[in-house]
């Protein structure tokens, strides 16, 4: 088969397994993935059977076994584009139209791809497929919801709009470090040495920490990795838009954990379950820590007041472009909740904020992609202003990468949790001692 063949073969086919698997009422991930191979396998089979009764070509035994898998990839997977996220080395596929694609790689490169499908209209059908059938949640993708957000499986999250860009479009990211710990982040230079063994610390006290930065700057690996400090008996909570943390995968490092997704309305509006719900219900299920992915709109005032109220060492992330912006950040998410009252709630209910910061380049000639920890603040009550007081404990150094600046006010508690203060001398130029 020459490969415009192939292509319309693996069209036809993949629009008969969608209708049957529409019509099959099966549900569940693993149940339909196994009933759509069986489906594949078949309908290949017959395929073949009825171009020999034709007498024409017919796919030889290789080709049928291309044909499943072509056709897998684009129900279950994610089509022409399943090798690239296969491959370890790139980390974002940004599809801005069907035959636009952008992959970047883990060292900063950043290059075109092959087209994600051969018209507009399969890639919506698509993307569409996707939200139904890959990850937990079912999904809409229609002109009626024209946004998805869902994470397709362990490593991978997607984000797709249609109506409201020019194309239909989508991204993706990729978790490439599920299983990193801090010691594996401090010998890739996003911590120092003495940070991570702060930050053990801190996590053994157990302290309320926020991790901030921008997008994609290593949020949610520097939580995993956070998370991996915690004692593997304690019982935990995970609280996500799409799941991203994945330690309920994790029983070798952590036994006892359960997870909790939001879910969006159905096409009727009804039985969304919104992150503020869970994060209210989270205590609930005994959990002694909150981890919650991502800190993005109303959720947040239940997170600290969950913080004050017991689950000390809980952690979540935010989003912020530098960290001179994270409490201007907190005034816009908490609503119509009074700012003095929100930072008074701020001030008891932190410990610390970590600020992670990314540096990136596209340039052929000198691509780079760095993560690193730049900045890290001992949160206090409000003193002089409305805002919290902090202590810029660690403060960018030379290179950006945090050093320290001033001995936090809770250094006591940290000694305690097995910190050795003699690390935290800060000198001048930032040295360690």
């Amino acid at each position: 088969m020459d490969d415009q063949d192939f292509r319309r073969a693996v069209r036809e086919l993949q629009q008969q397994v969608n209708n049957a698997l529409d019509e099959s009422g099966v549900t569940g991930a693993e149940a339909t993935l196994q009933y759509g191979k069986a489906v594949i396998t078949n309908v290949v089979r017959t395929y073949a059977d009825n171009l020999a009764l034709l007498g024409r070509p017919a796919p030889t035994l290789d080709e049928e076994e291309q044909l499943k898998k072509a056709v897998e990839n684009r129900i279950f997977y994610l089509g022409d584009l399943q090798p690239l996220v296969d491959d370890p080395e790139v980390e974002n596929i940004d599809v801005n139209r069907y035959d636009q694609v952008w992959v970047t790689y883990t060292d900063g490169r950043k290059v075109t791809g092959p087209p994600a499908a051969d018209s507009e209209e399969e890639l919506i059908e698509n993307v569409r497929r996707w939200g139904i059938y890959q990850g937990q949640n079912a999904r809409d993708f229609s002109t009626a919801r024209p946004i998805l957000h869902k994470a397709l499986s362990n490593t991978v999250r997607l984000a797709a709009a249609t109506g409201i860009t020019p194309h239909t479009a989508f991204s993706i990211r990729k978790h490439g470090m599920l299983d990193a710990t801090m010691s594996d982040l401090a010998a890739r230079g996003t911590m120092s040495w003495p940070v991570r063994h702060f930050l053990h610390a801190v996590m053994n006290v157990p302290m309320n920490v926020i991790v901030a930065g921008a997008m994609n700057s290593g949020k949610s690996t520097l939580v995993r990795a956070l998370a991996g400090d915690i004692d593997p008996f304690e019982r935990l909570i995970t609280v996500e838009n799409e799941r991203e943390l994945f330690l309920h995968l994790m029983p070798e490092r952590h036994h006892d954990v359960l997870s909790f997704e939001a879910r969006a309305a159905n096409s009727e509006g009804e039985g969304a379950v919104t992150m503020r719900q869970l994060i209210d219900d989270a205590f609930r299920f005994n959990g002694r820590r909150i981890l919650v992915g991502e800190v993005r709109s109303d959720e947040l005032v239940p997170m600290l007041v969950a913080m004050n109220s017991g689950g000390r060492g809980s952690i979540c992330t935010m989003h912020a472009d530098s960290a001179e912006e994270i409490f201007p950040r907190m005034e816009i998410l908490a609503g119509s909740m009074p700012a003095d009252a929100l930072f008074r709630l701020v001030g008891k209910a932190v410990d610390f904020i970590v600020y992670l910061r990314h540096e990136v380049s596209h340039d052929p000639d000198a691509p780079m992609n760095v993560r690193y920890i730049s900045e890290i603040f001992e949160v206090l009550p409000p003193a002089d202003s409305v805002v919290p007081a902090v202590n810029r404990v660690f403060v960018p150094g030379p290179d950006g990468r945090a050093v320290p600046n001033v001995t936090p006010q809770c250094m006591d508690k940290l000694v305690k949790a097995g910190f050795d203060a003699t690390m935290f001398i800060p000198r001048a130029g930032g040295l360690w001692n």
